[in-house]
């Protein structure tokens, strides 16, 4: 049986791409063949998934459908879209078109929100179409506070914490853990361009310090993305290309600085602790989950600055202090939790 899994694969987002890999290979361990739209045609190669960029192609060949990954379930005005937005919109109408016509049911898998508790307006246009058709039956969603989004229809959706927090359980390493030099704490940086003057301050106080080791993390496989702030010393560079090798260089850090959502949570999935700046409110939502607030240095520059600062000064003594902000019980139990993501893919799988 083919299994197609449909998401925002073809734009080389680590936590995107993790996702659609994490599912793939759990439906291929079911004996079953995945289909993943948009996935790099060379890492699908590699990791042995077939990729297809034809929502037709897919659709035709596959007797259910997955989605995974992305904001799916996005709010917003509709006239303020860009181009590559209303492309993805467009591309969500045909693929409930070609269920529609194939009579293929689709199923959600850990999708979300942007996070925020309040929804004003109406869902995107093509995602509203999307799920009050009649080819989506329900599935998993990674925000509880998003249950609210589906209450007033038929829709069979349960909230199951992010799939991606099973992280540490599915990942395949060929290699041991990164050499690390004696008493240097290793700090990874993944910021945008946008906070340039920060990363530089950063950079020149580190210059003094002989105790710490600046890495800066790129989450985008694609060269033409020019988002996050890289060093001109590829040696200090974390760069996302294969999601394994990418992986055992994040476990080996003690410290993950960032705004983004799947970066942090598969950090802490390897007991690596994550601060943001800059954050979305949906990686505020996982964090306020997990944390007494101390990682979320969003209040301001300033506050932020401070918190550099201290880390500088005391790097061991402030690592170990955002290491234990961490409620590691509860994130034991949403590692645990997040399995009910594959208790779900079998139940579809059976019915299928």
């Amino acid at each position: 049986m083919n299994i197609a899994i449909y998401g925002s694969y073809k734009y080389g987002n680590y936590g995107d791409e993790l996702m659609a890999i994490v599912i793939a290979n759990y439906i291929k361990s079911k004996g079953f063949k995945p289909i993943v739209y948009g996935l790099d045609y060379e890492l699908a190669k590699e990791l042995q998934i077939e990729s297809t960029f034809s929502v037709t192609d897919l659709i035709s060949r596959a007797s259910v459908c997955l989605i995974g990954g992305g904001a799916f379930l996005s709010f917003g005005e509709n006239s303020n879209l860009n181009p590559i937005e209303i492309e993805h919109e467009e591309e969500i109408i045909q693929l409930k078109n070609e269920c529609l016509s194939k009579g293929c049911d689709v199923y959600c898998i850990s999708i979300g929100g942007d996070g925020h508790k309040l929804y004003e307006g109406k869902m995107r246009y093509g995602r509203q179409d999307f799920f009050s058709s009649e080819v989506f039956k329900g599935g998993s969603i990674r925000l509880e506070n998003d249950l609210k989004i589906f209450k007033n229809t038929i829709k069979s959706v349960e909230f199951v914490p992010d799939i991606l927090w099973t992280t540490s359980k599915v990942a395949s390493f060929n290699s041991e853990l990164s050499n690390r030099e004696s008493g240097k704490v290793r700090i990874g940086i993944n910021l945008h361009t946008n906070k340039k003057s920060l990363i530089n301050v950063l950079k020149f106080v580190s210059k003094f310090l002989g105790n710490i080791d600046l890495y800066f993390v790129k989450l985008h496989r694609s060269d033409e993305f020019k988002g996050e702030y890289l060093s001109k010393n590829e040696s200090r560079n974390i760069k996302y290309d294969n999601p394994w090798l990418f992986l055992n260089s994040i476990r080996s850090l003690d410290l993950i600085v960032s705004h983004k959502l799947h970066l942090g949570i598969t950090g802490l999935t390897f007991n690596v602790p994550f601060v943001s700046i800059g954050a979305k409110p949906k990686t505020i939502s996982q964090l306020e989950m997990v944390n007494t607030g101390f990682a979320d240095w969003n209040k301001s520059k300033t506050s932020a600055i401070i918190m550099f600062v201290k880390l500088f000064l005391f790097p061991k003594w402030f690592v170990k202090r955002v290491h234990n902000s961490f409620d590691w019980k509860e994130i034991e139990r949403l590692k645990i939790e997040a399995n009910r993501n594959f208790d779900l893919i079998d139940k579809i799988c059976d019915e299928y």
